[in-house]
């Protein structure tokens, strides 16, 4: 029998090192590998908000309709998730966070593919990001790569109702390409929305007209589809690689694993190494999701240990087991015991 033990939790515990939400935190992260939806998302958007739709610059607003319709699939070395639906004029499909979050410095990144962008394949609103005030959701900013003419004048569309107006810039984004969608906020500036390419440059970007302090009941993030008004029923096509959140200042040309917590020494280990994060009142102890057959296991103190396994399961997140514990004035270790099972 093995035992996996990670040594830098014990570290960081045992010294009474604090973990602060640090530069680069990621605070959500979802990379779509099914086979079920993460249960953190929820079908709550505005109705009738914003759409990019001709004429350009006016207030068209899209009725919402709920979830969209998804499937989990593979496209190269990617696990995407497929968004594909026909929808009829200024028609929505998305989802919103259960969860909310405050922070002035921070990144909203959306991979996606483009697929084929056409007036038989998709146009439109075929993928858009929100940020959403969690107290009042007709607060909102949305923003999207948006194909008006049937796909025949691309534009990167943002629009906020907190600053009352919406815009459109010419955007050619080319078909079977990686973006990201990206809504960010630095530290005592304006919130910016922008489309990158997958090294890390960005490709067009505008500053919206508030900063983060604008949610001051903190936001949920948005992922959604919509289509304009286009005279009929038309299809929309997207195929999203990851969403994600973190406290950094620019998004990273390709999607790293959630953040792993380590304190500056670092002691060998055996197994895999558990990964920490603290989300409110909760620690988040996880470890990756191809490492089975392990039992996390908590002793309050290591002479002598004694051993004995966290009731709590463990939950299948992104690319990891995710195990919440709740905190408490007592030092407790943490270990993975491999069982097989």
């Amino acid at each position: 029998m093995k035992t996996g033990l990670s040594f830098s939790l014990w570290a960081a515990m045992w010294l009474g090192l604090a973990l602060p939400a640090a530069a680069g935190q990621t605070l959500f992260f979802d990379d779509f590998r099914g086979a079920a939806m993460n249960s953190l998302w929820q079908t709550n958007l505005p109705d009738q908000a914003y759409s990019g739709s001709f004429p350009f610059g006016s207030f068209q607003t899209a009725a919402y309709l709920g979830a969209p319709h998804q499937r989990f699939e593979k496209r190269g070395t990617n696990t995407v998730l497929r968004l594909t639906a026909t929808l009829n004029n200024l028609q929505r499909l998305g989802w919103n966070t259960t969860a909310s979050f405050t922070a002035a410095d921070f990144v909203y990144d959306v991979r996606f593919n483009t697929l084929i962008q056409s007036p038989a394949t998709s146009i439109d609103g075929f993928i858009e990001i929100w940020l959403i005030d969690a107290a009042d959701h007709n607060r909102y900013d949305v923003v999207s790569p948006f194909g008006g003419s049937y796909g025949g004048n691309p534009t990167f569309f943002v629009g906020s109702t907190i600053d009352g107006r919406n815009t459109q810039a010419p955007f050619r984004y080319q078909n079977n390409a990686w973006y990201h969608l990206i809504l960010q906020g630095a530290a005592g500036g304006n919130l910016r929305a922008s489309i990158y390419d997958d090294q890390g440059n960005e490709l067009i970007g505008r500053n919206l007209a508030h900063n983060a302090a604008a949610f001051s009941s903190g936001f949920q993030l948005g992922l959604s589809q919509a289509l304009g008004f286009a005279q009929g029923m038309y299809p929309v096509d997207v195929a999203v690689n990851y969403a994600r959140l973190t406290t950094s200042t620019a998004p990273e040309a390709t999607a790293p694993p959630p953040v792993t917590v380590r304190p500056a020494v670092v002691l060998p280990a055996q197994g895999p190494m558990l990964n920490l994060q603290k989300t409110g009142s909760n620690l988040m102890i996880g470890w990756p999701y191809t490492s089975t057959g392990y039992v996390l296991e908590a002793s309050t103190s290591l002479d002598p240990a004694e051993w004995v396994p966290v009731t709590n399961p463990p939950l299948p997140t992104g690319d990891q087991f995710v195990v919440p514990v709740a905190t408490t004035d007592t030092n407790r270790f943490f270990r993975l015991h491999y069982t097989g099972n």
